[in-house]
This record gives structure tokens, C-alpha cells and sequence, in this order.
């Protein structure tokens, strides 16, 4: 039954953009943040009183709420499983912040609750924003030709500067580093152009105090082997002196590039063009927006459903089992 008004849950303050999530959901039509569930009291009740609504410690409590239609996840990234597959079993719809899981085992388990279930599931960024989508044009309308080698490069400077939140050094509740964090953008990415690789080799590497402490890796290159020969290697970091995102995409017959906000192409026969914002096509539907509009329509998520993470969460697990070596997906 689609009832008239979504009753959302927030459960976990462990990542970063869950407040700024909890924000988003509140502002939308017939939508309503019913409750936040943390394990901080503190914080917790504050964040509650901001969004005007109960706090309740025990998520338990949450997901047997008859006013609670969906949750939004944002707990450790090893805490997901257990939320999702009883969110799933209430029957609670599930939004969750990347990274999915912190194993294959546990992804598949999320998978067979979610499925089973019936519920509408979401995964949180990465985004295909108008570039990419342009880039994924020309790849599929075969415009550079055969493509024999991609490269996306996401990468931001707070871990040499000091900046980022500890708890992305905790590998008991992260999963790991920069490759389960930024490395989910660039796995998705490549996902979107090429489909799921067969094979995975790993590079990482440490700078800061707190990651040799952790065992965390800070910087890291990826090389993906996809069907019919190519190849994608995903760069990642917090390490990097400033933000930059790049992506690139090489073809028998031309090239495409991404760098920060400019997107440009050459092709053999021709020149160097940038492309204008108006020639680009429009994004992929924001996360969120796919998620609620599923709900409340009652119609199969469009993109970042429950199949594609699990996906997603393959290759970044491929990733960390290789780690020099090259390693079956």
C-alpha cells in the first residue's frame, strides 16, 4: 500500500553526510523524519531536536515503529548488514550510505534480506552527473571506437592535512581505507562504462601517523580488467595537496577527458573540443530522489539498487584481496 506521507528514520551518525541526508529528506513532499536512533545520547538528542523529532537509542524500537515506513543508514559501514537485513525483515524501505558492506559474504546476505523482502533499497553516491554521462554516450554510441583503457583519479588532501574524522581510521568499523571510501565513486564509475571486471590488481600505500598506525590505506591505485580487453585503473586518495576528479577514456578512435569541471573530447579526425555545459546530457537521477520516488511510486529503483552494490562491493573486495596481485572477481 503507498500511504500518503513517508514515515523516515535516520539510524547512525557514523558518517559524514548523514545530516545532511536527514536535511534533504525533511524538505521533501509528503515526507517526514520521524525519528534519529544513535548510539551517542549526546549527539544524538541534538541531532533529534534539530530535525523536531523523537530520539530513540535502540534501533530495534525503530523498525517496530508502525509510523516508520524507511530508514536512512548511516551507522559503520560493519554495522550495515546488521541493519539492513532486519530493516529488511520490519519491511523497512532502506537508503544507506556507501560503502555497502564490509565483505562479499555480508553483501550477499543484505542482498537475500532486501530481495526477499521486497523492499525499495538505495546506495548512497557515487553520482553520474552530466560529464560522466556524456562520456557514457560516446562510449556506448561507440563514438571512440573500440576503448581499450579508462582512468578515474578521486582524490582529496584531509588526510595529510589532519582533517578527516577518525573514525575512517578505524578498519573494525570502516572496512578499510580510502579504496572502500573514495574507491566506491570510482568502482561505480567504470561499473557504469564497462560493466562488472573479472579481475582485480591492488597498490597501496600509507603517510600519516594514524594510517601506519591502522594499517589504513591513504593512497591507493586500482587496475581493473573488464571483458573484451579493457583495461581501468582507479586512483584514489586522502593524500592528495587538493580535491581533483578526473576521468579518462581512451578508444581506437579518440579520446574523452574529465578534469575537475571541464570535459573534452578528440577524436582522430578532428581537433580538441570542450564540451559547453548545454551539449551535455542530463545526469543520472540523484540517489535520494530515485529512492523516494520508488517508494512512493512503488516502482523499481532506476539506479544504485541492492544488484549494483553488491557489484561495487566485489570489486572493492577484490581490490584489498590483492593487493599486488591480480585477483578473480
Amino acid at each position: 500500500m503507498i500511504k500518503d506521507q513517508l514515515g523516515i528514520a535516520c539510524i547512525g551518525e557514523w558518517h559524514v553526510h548523514g545530516k545532511d541526508f536527514a536535511d534533504k529528506l525533511d524538505k521533501y513532499p509528503n515526507c517526514r523524519v520521524t525519528a534519529v536512533c544513535s548510539d551517542i545520547p549526546e549527539t544524538g538528542r541534538g541531532w533529534a531536536a534539530h530535525m523536531g523529532c523523537r530520539f530513540e537509542p535502540d534501533y530495534r524500537r525503530v523498525l517496530e515503529n508502525p509510523e516508520v515506513d524507511a530508514v536512512m543508514i548511516t551507522a559503520a559501514t560493519s554495522d550495515h548488514g546488521r541493519l539492513i537485513v532486519d530493516a529488511a525483515k520490519a519491511g523497512k524501505h532502506v537508503f544507506v550510505e556507501k560503502a555497502l558492506a564490509v565483505s562479499n559474504e555480508e553483501a550477499y546476505a543484505i542482498q537475500k534480506a532486501v530481495t526477499e523482502n521486497r523492499i525499495h533499497f538505495t546506495m548512497s553516491d557515487p553520482v553520474m552527473k552530466a560529464p560522466q554521462m556524456f562520456v557514457k554516450r560516446m562510449v556506448m554510441e561507440g563514438t571512440l571506437g573500440m576503448i581499450t583503457n579508462a582512468r578515474i583519479r578521486v582524490v582529496h588532501p584531509l588526510g595529510i592535512m589532519g582533517q578527516h574524522k577518525p573514525q575512517f581510521y578505524n578498519k573494525a568499523e570502516s572496512g578499510g581505507g580510502t579504496t572502500i571510501d573514495l574507491g566506491c565513486k570510482a568502482a561505480h564509475t567504470l561499473y557504469q562504462l564497462f560493466g562488472k571486471p573479472f579481475s582485480a590488481c591492488a597498490m597501496f600505500s600509507t603517510y600519516t601517523d594514524m594510517g601506519k598506525a591502522n594499517g589504513i590505506d591513504e593512497n591507493a591505485v586500482v587496475l581493473y580488467r573488464f571483458p573484451n580487453g579493457i583495461l581501468g585503473v582507479a586512483e584514489n586518495g586522502w593524500a592528495s595537496p587538493k580535491y581533483q576528479y578526473s576521468l579518462e577514456v581512451y578508444g581506437t578512435e579518440g579520446c574523452v577527458t574529465i578534469h575537475d569541471t571541464e570535459t573534452a573530447y578528440r577524436l582522430n579526425s578532428g581537433c580538441r573540443v570542450t564540451v559547453q555545459e548545454a551539449e551535455l546530457p542530463e545526469p543520472m537521477i540523484y540517489p535520494l530522489d530515485d529512492w523516494i520516488d520508488s517508494i512512493k511510486k512503488d516502482r523499481p529503483n532506476r539506479n544504485y539498487g541492492i544488484e549494483e552494490a553488491v557489484h561495487i562491493t566485489e570489486m572493492i573486495t577484490a581490490a584489498y584481496r590483492s593487493e599486488g596481485m591480480e585477483t578473480a572477481i
